[in-house]
């Protein structure tokens, strides 16, 4: 499927190229005038127009103008299509009777011939150059290099990646490589002075058996020893760590080489995608045709062209695939060739996938190597930890037993100082007695060898206490010296530190530098794949040369091309073109909405303020009714006892007489409520007489509103059944643009179905990566067994470095013990020479009292 595609894709771009490169030669004929809108007349005498030159083209490349046809400017003068060089109606098919067929357009080509107005025996002639080309060698050329062209590009793609991948690979094998070699140098370093360190140890502790001053240099030299492992060791977790976040960066690559593959093995399904990108991207356009109808409210016409331009490149595109289907039966060489170029490829990937593996493999036992040699070092970090608190504590003890001794030896001296004063007088004593003891001379002289003998180990014992103190005094400025050296190896560790970080930066610019080159180098190597591509590629445009005709056809491709270029230009004007006016539609459709919508809002309002108005006068009226009719009955009320007052007057005039003195309070009364009536009934009078007035403006106003608002809706009703119209003919040209985006959509549900199936097999090849991933997961339970078999490994070496250090501490013991028995031994010479001194002092003693 995705080869139909493909070969339908390239078969529709090389129609256009070579429709382009039909315009591109076309030029105005001489004497035919130019015009903006034309006519065509058919043979049937129906006449289509105005249009403009762009949709004649159209027509012409659909091959909708056919031979016969007449075109005008002004349906008075008729002249034939072929007259105007822009329709590109230069080409004509000529058939081995003699019969010839045109003129035509060149884009027109495919539907002929589906629709049997071409045969395929036909040659081609152009009627302005007079080339004549064989119709059925182009359309086999066609398919054979549409076919050649996607498989010679899906394996020089292959290739390439294939090439590129297996650089990076070794690239990355070698840093590895070298990483590796790096860290088992310096772990066999540490390891041979780890022995050696355990050898002087050894040797150390035999030797301490040979005396005391041997014994405290032997243990100067194991606590210098064993601060230098320490500082050592301190160096050697940094490196540990250091040489850990490069094993995790390659694990990093590792994995990102194996994405790459994964990626690279996706890509052999990449035709698939291809074919459902193209039909994506060929529904898209659909749609977004359809859109650009439904956004033309007047250019309904056009839209129409447009549909059934849309139709007969469906109709081209299934006579392509109609072609090309036939066309594949002749490329089952080439797709052979393909077929076992990417069996080849596959197995070189597999390969690549089996290399990538073990060399994860390696790194996970470099891994777990690293993991027992950091818990090694730990162990023996704990070990040395504990020697040197028992070194440091056994200094300590020789210390205080060196102390011991030199107070021992003080208590020896002044012992010494008293035997010698003893010893003078006894030897006065004896000198005395000489002749008197003679036969005590024996006894005397055997006193004298005895006293020569404890004076020479008096002598030797202040030997040993000097020798002692010297040992005290050495071992104090070793002791200055050690704080010293160690001062220094934390001046060095820090220094080394730096060197380290330096070391480190240098390492990283060399890999970027390192990077670079490959980079250069990946590069030219890319620069001599295309090179060698493209001696393959004349390689076989030499081969190639023998075809007939292959000059004219490769002519007519580079003409269709430029062609093409021309013609997806103005195609974009065009669309641009009825983009533009769709949107000026639309956004003229939305004023006049908007304004309809304005419009009915104020003939609400208008509506509404009549009814208020109308409502308010009448209410109004109404009230002005009942104060007039409220104020006549106060008049009335008024005149009633007015008259009913000039009643009493009367009376009063008759009583007048007889009550003349009682009446002359009630008589100026009665005149003042006779003012008060006559005040009431005037200003009542006033307030109708407003009132009337004031009802006859508003009755006016009231008249003057009603007619504004019946003028006001008669307008508004005017416009808006205006609006209503334009609203229905709009609304008739977006059904019409609905039926072609419905044409569109069934076409796009085609194309979906389609991309369905292209999924199912996408799943597929899912599912086969699920496969490929569980067999991965396997491996890794291996690799876990063999990692807890590494730790139980791990944990027997640490048994031995504890069972080592055991024996060191019995060793100690020993040693400690022989200190004792010697101190033991001291003691007890000391206890016989105090023996030998009171024997010799009672010697003497007897003799003097002889």
């Amino acid at each position: 499927m995705s080869k139909t595609y493909d070969s339908l894709k390239n078969a529709e771009a090389k129609e256009y190229m070579a429709e382009s490169i039909a315009l591109k030669e076309l030029n105005e004929t001489p004497g035919v005038e130019t015009a903006d809108s034309w006519f065509l007349r058919v043979e049937d005498g129906s006449i289509y127009g105005p249009l403009n030159i762009h949709l004649l083209k159209h027509w012409a490349a659909e091959g909708r103008i056919a031979p016969g046809n007449m075109v005008s400017s002004d349906k008075a003068k008729w002249f034939p299509p072929e007259s105007i060089r822009d329709l590109g109606m230069e080409w004509s098919a000529q058939y081995p009777d003699g019969r010839v067929y045109g003129p035509f357009n060149l884009l027109a080509l495919p539907r002929l011939v589906s629709k049997g107005k071409v045969e395929m025996t036909a040659s081609l002639i152009n009627q302005v150059t007079g080339k004549t080309t064989a119709l059925q060698a182009i359309l086999k050329k066609r398919s054979s290099d549409d076919m050649e062209g996607a498989s010679s590009e899906l394996a020089k793609e292959w290739e390439t990646r294939y090439h590129s991948e297996k650089k990076a690979r070794l690239t990355r094998e070698i840093e590895l490589s070298g990483l590796l070699s790096n860290l088992s140098q310096e772990f066999q370093d540490k390891t041979r002075d780890l022995i050696e360190a355990r050898d002087r140890l050894s040797s150390l502790e035999s030797a301490n058996k040979d005396g005391d001053d041997v014994y405290h240099k032997r243990l100067r030299e194991l606590t210098s020893k064993s601060e230098q492992l320490e500082a050592e060791h301190k160096t050697l977790s940094e490196r540990l760590e250091h040489a850990e976040s490069h094993a995790a960066s390659a694990t990093a690559q590792l994995e990102e080489v194996q994405g790459l593959l994964k990626k690279a093995t996706a890509r052999k399904q990449e035709g698939n995608a291809d074919s459902a990108q193209t039909a994506v991207a060929l529904q898209n356009a659909l749609e977004e045709m359809g859109a650009l109808r439904a956004r033309n409210s007047e250019t309904e016409k056009r839209a129409e062209d447009q549909a059934t331009l849309a139709a007969t490149l469906r109709a081209q595109l299934e006579t392509l695939g109609k072609q090309i289907e036939d066309a594949e039966a002749n490329t089952a060489v080439v797709q052979a060739d393909a077929a076992s170029r990417q069996k080849n490829l596959s197995l070189e990937i597999s390969q690549l996938q089996k290399t990538v593996e073990e060399q994860a493999h390696q790194l996970t036992e470099a891994q777990s190597l690293h993991v027992d040699l950091q818990n090694q070092a730990e162990t023996r970090n704990a070990a040395l930890t504990e020697e040197m608190q028992k070194v440091k504590d056994l200094i300590d003890h020789a210390q205080k037993e060196i102390q011991q001794l030199h107070n021992r030896s003080e208590k020896l001296k002044l012992e010494l100082d008293a035997a010698d004063k003893r010893a003078e007088d006894s030897a006065g004593q004896l000198a005395a007695a000489e002749e008197s003891a003679g036969k005590q001379n024996a006894l005397l002289e055997q006193a004298r060898k005895d006293l020569e003998a404890t004076r020479q180990e008096c002598e030797q014992l202040k030997t040993g206490h000097s020798n002692a103190a010297r040992e005290l005094e050495k071992t104090r400025s070793a002791l200055d010296e050690q704080v010293a050296d160690l001062e220094k190896k934390v001046a060095e560790r820090d220094a080394t530190v730096v060197k380290l970080e330096r070391t480190h930066e240098r390492d990283a610019s060399r890999h970027a530098e390192l990077k670079r080159q490959f980079g250069q180098k990946e590069a030219g190597m890319m620069q001599h794949i295309a090179q060698l591509e493209k001696v393959l590629d004349a390689t076989q445009k030499d081969a190639a040369a023998t075809i007939v005709d292959l000059e004219t056809h490769k002519e007519l491709c580079k003409d269709i091309a430029a062609a093409a270029n021309e013609q997806e230009l103005e195609l974009r004007k065009e669309l641009e073109h009825f983009q533009n006016q769709s949107d000026t539609e639309a956004r003229r459709l939305n004023e006049i909405d908007l304004e309809l919508k304005t419009t009915k809002r104020q003939l609400q309002e208008y509506r509404a303020t009549h009814s208020e108005l109308v409502d308010g006068a009448s209410l109004r009226e109404k009230e002005f009714t009942a104060r007039i009719a409220e104020l006549q009955s106060n008049a009335t009320e008024h005149a009633a006892q007015l008259a009913e007052a000039q009643k009493h007057l009367e009376e009063a005039k008759v009583l007048e007489t007889t009550l003349k003195q009682s009446s002359g309070e009630k008589e100026a009364l009665l005149k003042r409520e006779m003012q008060q009536l006559k005040k009431v009934i005037d200003e009542a009078r006033l307030d109708i007489q407003r009132a009337s007035k004031e009802a006859a403006e508003h009755k006016a106003r009231c008249n003057k509103l009603t007619q504004a608002a019946q003028q006001k809706e008669k307008e508004l009703t005017s416009q808006l059944a205006g609006t209503e119209k334009l609203l229905e003919s709009a609304k008739a040209e977006l059904e019409t643009q609905k039926v072609a985006h419905e044409e569109a959509v069934d076409t796009g549900t085609q194309k979906e179905q389609q991309l369905v199936a292209q999924i199912a097999e996408m799943q597929r090849a899912s599912d086969e990566q699920a496969s490929t991933i569980a067999a991965i997961e396997e491996q890794l339970k291996q690799e876990r067994a063999q990692h807890t078999q590494f730790q139980e490994q791990a944990t027997m070496k640490e048994t031995d470095l504890r069972r080592q250090a055991e024996e060191a501490a019995g060793g100690v013991a020993a040693m400690k013990k022989v200190s004792d028995k010697r101190e033991a031994g001291l003691v007890g010479r000391m206890k016989e020479l105090e023996g030998q001194l009171k024997t010799a002092t009672a010697q003497l003693a007897s003799s003097n009292t002889l």
